[in-house]
């Protein structure tokens, strides 16, 4: 509403329009917006990721090892979506439960595809102690979505 407000009072609709700079235009306060950069980042990421193993990596890991990269991309790139589903439900589900879920798609991310990359590239078994940590905070922030949605109040209709 605000935004309609400002456009109506100070945009014309004479030639005038093209001579005002670009930002006279109101900052826009998008509240998942930090969310949807994380998630897009966390996406491309994974492309790359998944593209490098597919034709860097191929010739050097065993089998075995490139499954568990490509799991860990998969998984990489499932929660990057999740962010991305967290921050255009912000402006609806705004609280500490759809940030818990936000932060906890974000740390399963970390631990659980980190844990992966690196214990393809490495055979250090014990990065593999991490990957449950961090499918416990994929589960988390499933579960925390959830109860956001749970909690949301109704929007009545206009």
């Amino acid at each position: 509403m605000r935004r309609q407000t400002w456009l109506m009072t100070h945009v014309s609709t004479g030639p005038e329009l093209t001579d005002l700079p670009h930002t006279t235009l109101p900052p826009t306060a998008w509240p998942g917006r930090g969310w949807l950069v994380t998630g897009a980042l966390l996406a491309a990421c994974a492309v790359l990721t998944d593209a490098f193993a597919a034709h860097g990596l191929r010739a050097v890991l065993e089998p075995a090892q490139l499954a568990t990269w490509q799991t860990a991309a998969r998984y990489q790139f499932l929660h990057a979506f999740a962010l991305l589903l967290v921050g255009v439900l912000a402006p609806q589900l705004q609280g500490r439960w759809l940030s818990a879920a936000g932060a906890c798609f974000v740390l399963g991310t970390v631990l659980f595809c980190g844990s992966l990359y690196a214990l393809a590239l490495t055979r250090l078994r014990g990065l593999g102690m991490l990957a449950p940590v961090g499918g416990l905070a994929f589960v988390a922030g499933w579960l925390c979505l959830a109860v956001s949605a749970w909690r949301a109040r109704t929007v009545q209709a206009r």
